[in-house]
């Protein structure tokens, strides 16, 4: 009975125990939970139109620079064509660089699903998602890259009849040199896109600004270098290799590889720092799965590349008929084209920043927060400001 009543006591002792820990555990609990809604209330009271415009000027900042450099490198491109190679190189840029326009195209609607998927990822905390989307487009884009290289070197003198630069016309002979020279980029060009499409997604407008900056130096550097030789005085020695168009199409693509490279560092270096490391090589080891992936990809994007190709088409359109009424105009289409996207792509930025911060905003639940997004990109609209006035 002893050992009875003591067992009891024991027992009763155990339960008090039990149910003040759970009472602690309870209170625990209901202190986590009350600490997460100040927190959430917290950053709810912080969301404010200033807060908001603060974030995308962050990101649309080095954005626009980003963006501007790549038709800056094009008008540098088109002065030392123009001005030292003559009026019939000059021309053949027009119908070459096109192509590569509408090649580049199938990647501008990936890139922007990129940016919204790894944002949203990221948002939710699903670091190895973000990485595993990262490396099916960096796979899909090598791969699409290589077609499109390999195709372009058997059809371009087609396209480029189609284009306006037929076989009979002076601009197809220079113009399919500068195609076949760049089309070996393509597989660098097309990974860039993937990845500065990633970048987007980490909210990091920063690196494809360094990189683009990269290019444009490079291309500057090898343009005169590569398409001039100047006599130095000492026998036949001379300063350049004077390779005329081909060496601009050699400069440009030499620059894209650079970019490319640099991209490449600096997504493996980000993917570290998540923890995930980034293995693309390992998707091409099962290239149909990629394939078969990467066909869902497109077409849950079919809206984005639709108008991306139907605008871009009526624009090759236009400068296939300014080619075809002659050198000098085909010459002058292509630079007005450069100029005029100067100041087109100026609104690009603000556009890619709120990109981000709103598939951000939507993952976490953030009303309030997309609402005051929502109306301050409308009140811009509506005060018909300049873009980067928001």
């Amino acid at each position: 009975l002893r050992g009875g009543r003591g067992g009891a006591r024991r027992t009763g002792q155990h339960a008090v125990a039990c149910a003040a820990a759970g009472a602690a555990f309870g209170e625990a609990d209901a202190g986590e939970a009350d600490a997460a809604e100040d927190a959430e209330a917290a950053e709810v009271e912080a969301v404010t139109p200033a807060f908001v415009r603060r974030e995308v000027r962050n990101l649309a900042l080095p954005a626009v620079v980003g963006t501007l450099i790549e038709p800056l490198l094009s008008l540098i491109d088109t002065a030392w064509i123009g001005r030292g190679l003559g009026p019939i190189c000059h021309g053949a840029i027009g119908p070459a660089s096109e192509i590569f326009t509408l090649s580049v195209a199938l990647m501008w609607a990936i890139k922007d699903s990129t940016a919204t998927s790894v944002s949203r990822f990221l948002a939710l905390d699903d670091r190895r998602g973000a990485v595993r989307y990262i490396e099916l487009t960096v796979a899909l884009a090598i791969t699409l890259g290589v077609g499109l290289g390999i195709g372009l070197q058997l059809s371009s003198p087609a396209a480029l009849a189609l284009l306006g630069a037929p076989v009979s016309s002076p601009l197809h002979a220079p113009a399919l040199q500068y195609v076949r020279i760049r089309a070996c980029a393509l597989p660098f060009v097309l990974f860039a896109n993937a990845a500065e499409g990633a970048f987007r997604g980490f909210g990091d407008t920063r690196t494809p600004l360094l990189a683009s900056s990269v290019a444009a130096l490079i291309n500057c550097v090898l343009d005169p270098l590569l398409m001039f030789a100047a006599p130095l005085g000492y026998g036949d020695l001379t300063l350049g290799f004077g390779w005329g168009i081909r060496g601009a199409a050699a400069a440009t693509a030499m620059a894209q590889v650079a970019q490319a490279a640099v991209y490449a560092a600096r997504l493996r270096a980000r993917c570290s720092k998540l923890s995930v490391p980034l293995r693309v090589f390992e998707q091409f080891m099962r290239l149909r799965t990629v394939l078969d992936e990467g066909w869902q990809v497109l077409a849950s994007n079919a809206v984005l590349l639709v108008r991306s190709v139907s605008i871009l088409t009526f624009w090759v359109f236009c400068s296939a008929l300014a080619t075809r009424v002659g050198p000098a105009s085909a010459a002058a289409h292509f630079t007005m084209i450069n100029i005029w996207l100067i100041f087109v792509l100026s609104a690009e930025a603000p556009g890619v920043a709120a990109q981000v911060l709103s598939s951000r905003a939507v993952a976490r639940g953030q009303k309030r927060y997309l609402a005051i997004l929502v109306r301050q990109v409308e009140k811009e609209e509506e005060e018909n400001k300049p873009p980067l006035a928001i």
